[in-house]
């Protein structure tokens, strides 16, 4: 063996086949959501309606800063009395625009409300559940007046009976002024939003109980007015409350 040779083989290495590695990398994958092109459209519906109603409550507002202090008084006061904004078209049309306001609110929330108690609610069409929604809470308050406005003519005098629906119209129309940021937080921050129909609930349910402390004052005159107070209580303002929830499910399964 030659010194060239030996010193060849003494320098050279030996080079392994090396085999192409392999890297696996999962892909991320989406969610499979429900397309919102429906869904948009009945939101910029909804929140054009909102727009639309608070815009002319503000214009109405303009003018009657001390107006506020007489629908406060008309919801707690039960004497016949002559109010200066009773004949006021201005004053009249903006207490309109509050419960209208009101009932607006009330839906929405209603509609948050019904589709966290009924999670299987959530794919129905947007646009149909929250009209029906709105309806049955349309139906609900138009059937309130009415019945106030009949009990009232019943067992009392028109004086009272017109105190008496003044109150209500007044109560809900301050109950609109508190519910109307509180349905835009529920339909634009679902995280937060069962805590926002609860604290919303509470609030309705002790609008309710300041007017019917006011039914109350109004219609008590005697021991035996308890029977016709529970009988108001139960069959006007317990058992269509009720009803109303039940027909907004019953409106949701046959949307489903």
């Amino acid at each position: 063996m030659s010194f060239d040779t030996l010193s060849l083989s003494q320098d050279t290495v030996v080079v392994e086949e090396c085999q192409p590695a392999i890297v696996l990398i999962d892909h991320p994958k989406g969610r499979d959501v429900a397309h919102r092109s429906e869904s948009a459209t009945g939101m910029s519906w909804v929140i054009s309606l909102f727009v639309v109603v608070f815009l002319l409550s503000c214009l109405n507002y303009k003018n009657n800063f001390k107006y506020i202090k007489s629908i406060v008084s008309d919801l707690t006061d039960v004497r016949s009395r002559n109010n200066m904004f009773d004949d006021t078209v201005r004053e009249s049309t903006f207490l309109i625009m509050l419960n209208v306001m009101c009932v607006i609110s009330v839906a929405l929330l209603s509609y948050t409300g019904v589709i966290l108690a009924n999670p299987v609610f959530v794919d129905l069409p947007f646009a149909l559940t929250i009209a029906s929604v709105g309806g049955i809470t349309v139906f609900y308050y138009l059937f309130q007046y009415a019945m106030y406005w009949a009990f009232g003519n019943v067992f009392s005098d028109v004086s009272k009976t017109s105190s008496w629906i003044k109150g209500y119209a007044s109560s809900q129309g301050l109950l609109g002024v508190i519910l109307f940021p509180l349905s835009l937080i529920s339909f634009f921050y679902a995280d937060i939003a069962q805590t926002v129909c609860i604290v919303a609930f509470i609030l309705f349910v002790l609008a309710r109980l300041v007017f019917v402390f006011k039914g109350f004052r109004i219609f008590f005159t005697q021991i035996s007015s308890w029977l016709l107070f529970l009988y108001y209580l139960c069959s006007v303002e317990i058992i269509p409350m009720i009803f109303a929830y039940l027909l907004v499910v019953k409106a949701c399964k046959i949307l489903m």
